[in-house]
Parts: C-alpha cells; structure tokens; sequence
C-alpha cells in the first residue's frame, strides 16, 4: 500500500528528498493513529476522510497544517495559535526532527487520496516496524538495489545474530538471579537492569534499522521480566502494590542507547522512525503488564542515526569504541566486477592500493574498518563479532582467500547452520570446535572457513584457530 502511494505521488512529479520525508512522516502518522501516540485513535484517518475535498485538491494543505501543529508544542507556553482547527488542536506535540523542516507539498487528484485513504484504513497495529526494511525495498527499483547493494534482513535471521551475541549471555545471566533467594536478589536485579541501561549498540550500515530496532524490542521484552520480579518487592502480604507504583519511571532503556550510520537520508530517517515506533510498542506492553497508561511523547530521547558514508566517516565520531558495547551490521555485498566508482573509491581508501585486494568483495571493508577501530577492545570479543547472513559463501571465500596477516574473522552466525550446532559442550571441556578442511576451496553448501593467515573462526561454534600458512 505504501508503495503504491509512493508510486502514485512520484508519478505526479512529487520526487526526491520531498517525497522520501513526506512518506516517512505519514508513515508515523499511520502508526500513530492505531496505537495510541494520538490519544484519540483515528483521528488522522478521520481528518483525511472527513475534512479533505474528495478530488483532492486540499490534501497537501491540510496535512501541512497537520505536520506543523505536531511539531508545535502545547505547553508550558502554549505556541500553537487560539484560533487552530478543533480538529487539529486534538493532536499531540511529538518533537523530534521527523516534522520540524518544511516540505515541498503533494498535488493530490481523488486517485490519490483513496490511496491515502486505503493506507489510513489499514490495521497498523500489528504489524511490528522492522518491516519498514521491506517497504524501503519495495519504492526502489532493481537497479537502485543493485548498486546500492539494498537488502531487507528477515527478522529471524537478525535474531540468529543478536541471541549468540550478546541475549542468550544477558538471559542466562536473568535466570540465574531469579533463580536465587537471598538478601541480594533485589540489589543484583537492580543492578542488572542498571547495566541493562548502559549497553551501547552500533551498527555502522543500518539501513532502515531492522537489526537496532530488533535488538532494541528484545532488549526491553527482557527488562520487562525484571521489572515483573523487583515490582514483587512493593507488594504488601495481601499482594497489593505498597504507594504508588510510577509505571513511567520503571524501564531504564531507551533509544538513545543505539547508535548508527547509513549512506542514504530516507532509510536513515526510516530507521529513527522505527526505533521511535518500537519504543512506543514496548511502552504499551509496559503499560498492559502494570495496568497504567504510559507514552513518552513528546520524545525527548533519540537514536543517534548519522547520515553518511560509513568507509569515510570516523566512526569514533558516531560512538567512541570504549563505550560500544556491542556491534553488528549487514553491509552491502558486492563483487569487484559490478562496483560503481564511488565504492571503488572506498576500496581503495580502506584497502590502500597495494596487494591483491581488489577482487575481495566490498563488504570486506566493514571488517577492515571494524578491526581497526575496535583493535584496542580486543579484550571483549563481543566487540569484535562482526556478522554477515546475505551471501555467506561468495563473502567468506572472497574475504578469506587473500593473505590477510593479524586479522581476527569472527563470523559466528550463518544460514542453514541451526543454533543448535554451533558447538556441544564436552563434559568439564571447552566447546567442541568444528575444524576447517585446510587445503582446499570450499564446496558449494561448505560453510566451514578455507584456509588463511591469520587468525579464523569457526562459522558454526565461534572457537578462533590459528590456521597454517
């Protein structure tokens, strides 16, 4: 649906960094309007049927109306004008950047606005924000992909990166504390949940922000289980809250925790819509589990999605590598014969010019740049776990099969490789490491690692080996 609306507006002549804003601000306004970011559910859908010309003539100008007033604060001095339409005098303020710049408007025809309408319709409800990945695909045509190497993770494949990442880790250690019974439990959950505050969260080729807005929702499905134990402590023996149970300030993560960069402006502001959309979702769990109303709106926090190209930009500039504390990312992949001039550039300024490097495939250069940003965290190899899902094979011989000395590989997650065979622990032993075959070019369905200098990890266990030269 989105897409068609997309479609039909850049057929009217409606182009560029006007329209990608315009649909991302509708977007939320969609969202909004199902979830109750606008208290009053349906009120956009009814400002679209109810008050727009049914030609469509006025569309544009009342959703410039509209897009002002919720870039407009209420209070504490009221700067919206006494004289505002009822109608959208009910909209809150949202803050943020997401409405602030003025924008080129849409001439709608009656087409259109059923289209509008047809979106406005739609159950938003239910349908989480990762998808905006997908919706980004769907406006590009094959050739904007191609070359910008666009490709929309799935959800379960983000979740086979996160969970051996940094989840399975943070939920062994949940179920150990509640599982004790001394005078520390509530200190330790406390602090747990304090720590849970502080992780940081970078991936440096974001895209639409599938994988922060992912881990983010995992995130905060976990912190709502602490909650649930340290609220038993403020019930009395009759099991009714003792005081006022503030729902509002029980969760201690937010978005400003997760941090990204993305080459292209419209997934960038896609990627900060879906981290603000998640993060009312998970306010509404929070809310249903305590039986208070909770929004954090206006927003006052935000992600922190830098605009630019990730092989040029000083990623210390973004998040400085001591306070990161964990990094994943799906960069493009492309093959040496099919790069454009620009990420032969980049190529050169990560590689440098000497070597055999120009046939290793570009997203080698996300590795490069990793390693050399993270190098003084090595202590931490969550730091330095670095995923890939798209394209195993192709990627891994390409990145591989070049002498590439001191360079830790550490591509622990893959496709078509189930969790359950990353390794088996021995008894009183380390976990059993699934040797690489050393000596040949792997076969077609081998996602074990080829031979290189260096330092290797294994694809389906995560154990590092030297391997021969």
């Amino acid at each position: 649906m989105v897409g068609e609306l997309h479609d039909a507006l850049e057929s009217s002549g409606y182009t560029g960094h006007d329209l990608e804003r315009f649909l991302v601000r509708v977007v939320f306004c969609l969202f909004a309007d199902h979830t109750g970011i606008f208290e009053n559910k349906g009120i956009f859908e009814s400002l679209i049927e109810d008050r727009t010309r049914e030609d469509g003539s006025d569309v544009g100008g009342w959703l410039a109306q509209l897009f002002q007033t919720l870039d407009t604060p209420k209070e504490p001095v009221n700067r919206r004008a006494n004289t505002l339409d009822e109608d959208l005098a009910q909209f809150p303020y949202i803050n943020g950047d997401l409405f602030k710049k003025t924008l080129r408007l849409p001439s709608f025809n009656s087409e259109m606005r059923e289209r509008l309408l047809k979106t406005c319709r739609f159950d938003w409800s239910n349908i989480s924000p990762a998808i905006f990945g997908s919706m980004f695909q769907s406006v590009m045509n094959s050739v904007e992909r191609r070359e910008f190497g666009a490709h929309y993770t799935s959800e379960i494949n983000i979740l086979k990166v996160i969970h051996p990442l940094f989840l399975d880790k943070l939920r062994r250690e949940f179920e150990r504390l509640r599982a004790r019974r001394d005078s520390r439990r509530k200190a330790e959950l406390q602090r747990f949940q304090d720590r849970l505050g502080e992780l940081q969260f970078f991936d440096p080729a974001c895209g639409c922000g599938n994988f922060l807005i992912i881990a983010y929702r995992e995130l905060r499905l976990l912190e709502i289980e602490v909650i649930r134990e340290l609220v038993e402590y403020q019930r009395d023996e009759f099991g009714q809250f003792m005081g006022h149970l503030d729902v509002s300030s029980l969760s201690k993560i937010n978005v400003d925790q997760f941090f990204g960069i993305e080459i292209s402006e419209f997934p960038a502001r896609i990627a900060e819509t879906g981290m603000w959309m998640i993060d009312h979702m998970m306010n509404n769990h929070l809310s249903y589990e305590f039986g208070q109303s909770y929004a954090r709106i206006p927003l006052t926090k935000f992600p922190h999605i830098t605009v630019g190209n990730a092989l040029a930009l000083d990623w210390a500039s973004v998040l400085p590598p001591e306070r990161c504390s964990h990094v994943f990312r799906n960069p493009p992949f492309r093959g040496h014969q099919y790069r454009t001039t620009e990420q032969q550039q980049d190529m050169a300024r990560v590689w440098g010019r000497e070597g055999q490097f120009n046939r290793l495939d570009y997203v080698s250069c996300w590795h490069k740049r990793s390693r050399r940003v993270f190098r003084k965290q090595q202590g931490n190899r969550h730091r330095l776990r670095l995923h890939q899902l798209h394209n195993p094979r192709r990627a891994i011989w390409n990145s591989l099969a070049a002498p590439l000395p001191d360079w830790d590989f550490d591509l622990l997650c893959s496709p078509g490789v189930p969790m359950e065979q990353r390794g088996a622990r021995q008894s009183g032993g380390p976990l059993r490491h699934h040797q690489p075959d050393v000596g040949r070019r792997p076969a077609k369905d081998d996602l074990r690692i080829s031979p290189c200098q260096g330092r290797a990890a294994c694809l389906r266990c995560g154990q590092h080996q030297r391997l021969p030269d």
